[in-house]
Formats: C-alpha cells, structure tokens, sequence
C-alpha cells in the first residue's frame, strides 16, 4: 500500500498535503494503512524542497489526534450503550473500567508507539469510560511525541528515503514482538494472581 501512495504522490506531490492529513486520521479506523510511511515519505520530499516542511509536522499530528478521539467517542458515545444491552453484563464492563482507570494514562501514552493496535486502544479506552479529559490530554502527548521522534529520525538520515523506510520495517516488528511478549506475560500473571487467590 505504501508504495502506491508513494506513486501518487511522487505524479501529484501537490496533493502530499491532504494525503497526509487524511492518511494520518484513517489510519485509527483502519490500522493497515501505512500513516507513518507516507509521513516518512513527506519529510522526504520536505527536505528535496518539493513540499513545505513547515506544515508537515501540523497536519500529521492534527490527523492523528482527530483520528484517535474520533474512534474514542464512537467507543464510548455509541457502543457502550450496545455492549450495556446486549452483549455484556454491567459487572464485567466495571472490571474492565477499573482495568482502564489504573492503568489507562500508560497505554494511551505509549499508544503512538505501539503500531498496529493504536486504533483499537483508543477504541477500548471509550468503551471501558476512560476520562474524556485524560484522553485528549494524554493522547495529544503521545501523538507529539511520536511524531516529534519520528521527526528527529527523519532528520538525522537526511535525504535517503530507503534509511528511513528500512528503520519504520524494523521498529515495527520490534514494537510487535515486545508487544506480544507482553500481552503472554500480562495473560500468564493473571492467571497466576487468581490461582493465588483461589489458594
């Protein structure tokens, strides 16, 4: 997908604007799509003089916290009420509430840096009722400060676009694996603490 984008906007670089500014917001409803590649791929063409520096770091971070509070109050404006009437008890939706209410502030920080499960966390953080105050809070930190790093990376390997990509392809699978790892040993310890308990 990256490379089509890339494409485009290589024929149409006048429109690397709204590509970005949308691209950034899709990509909290549809997690496939390559945000931070066309991002990458912007700052590339910053830095040939094609396009203006001085908007891309505005309209990338403007995308990304539209999308994130978007998918947050659909979580919790409109499927709350679902899962309230039809799909779970009350009980369970408060354990999961109190889940958010601890932890909460640290996952949506860290958010930006966890590709692929951006959108459905923030998604969860609306159903679960995390604070709406916390959350535009919170996730406009985070999207400026991942968006700050990647803004350094881009700046540090210069003009070759194939450095950039090649360090978004490992951080990545690096962030995916690490995320993995900890969801098993979040799972692992659960189940060890109600073991515990039963004992």
């Amino acid at each position: 997908m990256l490379d089509s984008v890339i494409e485009f906007l290589l024929t149409y670089a006048k429109y690397s604007y709204p590509v970005l500014f949308f691209g950034s917001l899709l990509e909290t409803f549809f997690p496939p799509y390559p945000s931070d590649g066309v991002y990458a791929f912007c700052a590339f063409l910053s830095g040939k003089n094609i396009i203006s520096s001085r908007l891309i770091f505005p309209l990338v971070n403007a995308g990304n916290y539209l999308g994130i509070m978007a998918v947050f109050f659909l979580g919790k404006r409109k499927v709350r009420p679902f899962f309230n009437r039809r799909c779970y008890k009350e009980e369970t939706l408060a354990k999961t509430d109190d889940w958010f209410k601890r932890y909460g502030t640290k996952v949506i920080l860290l958010n930006r840096f966890i590709p692929g499960i951006r959108g459905p966390l923030c998604f969860s953080a609306g159903v679960c009722n995390y604070s709406t105050t916390k959350m535009a809070i919170y996730a406009g930190i985070s999207v400026l400060l991942w968006n700050g790093f990647l803004f350094y990376i881009y700046s540090y390997f210069g003009k070759n676009f194939g450095d950039i990509k090649l360090f978004l392809i490992r951080y990545n699978y690096f962030a995916v694996a690490i995320t993995l790892v900890s969801t098993v040993v979040f799972i692992l310890w659960r189940r060890h603490e109600k073991l515990h308990k039963k004992v």
